[in-house]
Order: C-alpha cells, then structure tokens, then sequence
C-alpha cells in the first residue's frame, strides 16, 4: 500500500516536517522528529509519507492545549519547515491516508456518503483524554472510513466501512533493531519515568520523582536507569526542540536488561513496545492493555508491592529470562505488526470494493 500521514502544524507529535518516506528512513527521520516516537513505529511499517499542513477548523483538545500557550505556539512556528496545503497533497495517489485528528473535510455526495474514491481515509485522535476520541468510539467522524482506536476500546473487529475499530499503535521491531542490533544487556534496570513519579507521589516528572531513583535501586538491589526529564516541558516541546533526544534514549534504553512499567496512572502503556524490539525483558501491570499484549504472563504484576518479588523471581531464572524475549517478539510481531497490517489491507480491499 502506498500510505500518507498528515498532521497540523501544532501537533507535537511526528516529524516537524514534510518528508517522503523515499528520501527518509527510520533512523534519519529523527532528524526532523523531536519528542515521543509514538507514530514512529507506524511509519517505518507503512514506508508512509509525511505532510505538515496549516492549523485546521477542527481543533482538538490536545492541540488547544498548545495554542493557549504562546510561546510554545511560537516555537512550533518558528522550527517546523515544509508545511504544505491539504489541496496540494496527491490524496488521489495513495491507497491509504491516515490523519491525527479527523482534520480532512472529506467531500459528500448529494445522498450524504463520501464521494467515490479509492483512497482509504482513517484517523487517530493522538489523545485519549480528548473529547474527539470519545465522539470517535462507536462510529469515525466526518466522512472518514476508519477511526482507529488505540486504547483498543471499539469494535473488536473489521466488519463493514465506515466504521470505528479497536487498533494498537503498529510498531516495526525490525527497523529498530536495524539501528541498534542486538547486543550484551547490562544487569541493569530501565524504569519507566511514570513509576519513578508514582514512588514520588507525583504525577509529571519532579524532583521528587527524581530522588525516588536511589530509592528504587535500594529496593531492587540493582542499579535503575531512566528518562523522566522530558516531561519537564508539555508535550516535549523545547527551545530549541529536541532532534534526536529519541535516538539517544533508544541507545540508552538498549544497554539494559530489564524495563518495569508499572506504577502508570492511565493510558495503554505503548511505550513497552520499544523495550521489548530492543530485548530488555518486559515487567509490566495486569490492568495495562499494551503490557497484557507483550509481556510473558509471569511478569505482569498486580500492583508497585507486588513487583519487587516478579524482578527476584525472574532474575533468578534463566529460563524464564529466555521464554520471556522470546513470548516477547512474538508479541510484537503477531499484535503489533501483521494484525495492523492485516487490517488495514482488509479495510482498503472493502473500499475498492465499494466504489467498484
């Protein structure tokens, strides 16, 4: 499938620039790309095209949330490069166009259905606390043919289209294990930042999120890596912002052996994904959707209490160790790779059956 994604100007999320996937790959995109790698995955499995356009009528709350503030505004403005009008893109040319945030005004016909096309239109909301998401659930606003739903909370499966679907956020554990092959681990802890801020008894990332690190280490016995400073800024956005801070945290995070994401307040946990393609073993929470899908069963905690003891347990056990990475990339593979695709193949299949 030849895929495009477009975004608006004031969404942090994904590259801050136009770019064709043929003049890009995974590793030199994060040249353009500050921040969380959220749509990263997605990208390097589509091979998808990149378009920034001009803010749009619809405003989500997520992207509110940045135009209240102005010199965030101002930063966003002042680095992102090749913004393009929605009327210039080729939408005609590609099987597949995926937006962030319904911002397509996809044109109607006289009986109230999108005109006859070929192209597969779908949307993420990037937020899940966003109004736009919660309107998405049961059927895609607008004229859109898919709203996918990554907190995986709509339909189960692909019937018919329109339609809203549950959809994990696609992930290509292959293109980042080309950028960092396998390697020797450290007996090292990789600490997702929202358990250090639950120990800290605090919601972002705070001084006392970052004293909780020592008293992780004294607990587990081993010594804790992390990033938690990130979060300092909303949404990552930094003067200047942060060109390949990604990579550098994917370098750091492939040093080490174990990654524990318990302690999360909300959301699905997707950032376990890139734990798990780089080979850290996964300790996660049984109540965390993302953690249910990748981590081997006898690493899902109950609580923060209960963590301690799994981290003895399978330290303790190389044979747990080796059914874990590879429970794993299977994991990543089936959930997070052919199923997506899968679909998504399935849904743009329907579409040309509809306009035939």
């Amino acid at each position: 499938m030849k895929v495009a994604i477009i975004k608006q100007i004031y969404d942090a999320q994904g590259p801050w620039a136009s770019v064709k996937w043929q003049d890009t790959d995974p590793a030199k995109i994060f040249d353009i790309w500050p921040g969380t790698i959220t749509f990263w995955g997605l990208a390097c499995l589509l091979k998808a095209d990149w378009y920034v356009v001009p803010q749009q009528k619809l405003v989500s709350d997520y992207v509110a949330d940045i135009l209240k503030n102005k010199p965030r505004k101002k930063i966003m403005e002042k680095y992102t490069k090749h913004v393009v009008d929605i009327k210039d893109i080729p939408l005609d040319d590609y099987d597949l166009v995926i937006t962030l945030d319904p911002i397509l005004e996809i044109p109607a016909s006289s009986a109230g259905r999108p005109k006859k096309s070929k192209t597969l239109f779908a949307y993420f909301v990037p937020e899940h606390w966003d109004r736009l998401y919660n309107q998405s659930i049961e059927r895609p606003l607008g004229n859109f043919d898919l709203f996918l739903a990554v907190m995986l909370d709509s339909h189960p499966t692909l019937a018919a289209l329109p339609q809203s679907v549950s959809f994990p956020y696609p992930f290509d554990a292959q293109a980042l294990r080309d950028i960092f092959p396998p390697s020797e681990k450290k007996e090292v802890v990789w600490a997702e930042w929202r358990l250090l801020s639950a120990l800290g008894m605090t919601k972002m990332w705070t001084d006392s999120a970052e004293k909780a690190v020592k008293r992780l280490e004294r607990v587990i016995n081993m010594p804790v890596y992390q990033k938690g400073n990130f979060n300092k800024t909303p949404f990552g956005i930094t003067n200047p912002p942060s060109w390949k801070d990604a990579l550098q945290y994917l370098g750091e995070l492939n040093q080490c052996k174990y990654y524990i994401a318990v302690g999360r307040y909300s959301g699905p946990g997707q950032g376990i994904r890139e734990a798990a393609a780089l080979g850290l073993i996964c300790i996660g929470e049984q109540d965390k959707l993302y953690h249910q899908m990748v981590c081997h069963p006898k690493l899902l905690c109950k609580d923060m209490v209960s963590m301690p003891e799994v981290l003895r347990e399978l330290v303790a056990s190389p044979e747990l160790q080796k059914e874990a990475l590879e429970y794993q990339y299977r994991a990543l593979e089936q959930k997070f790779a052919k199923e997506p695709l899968e679909l998504l193949q399935k849904a743009a299949a329907m579409k040309q059956e509809n306009i035939s």
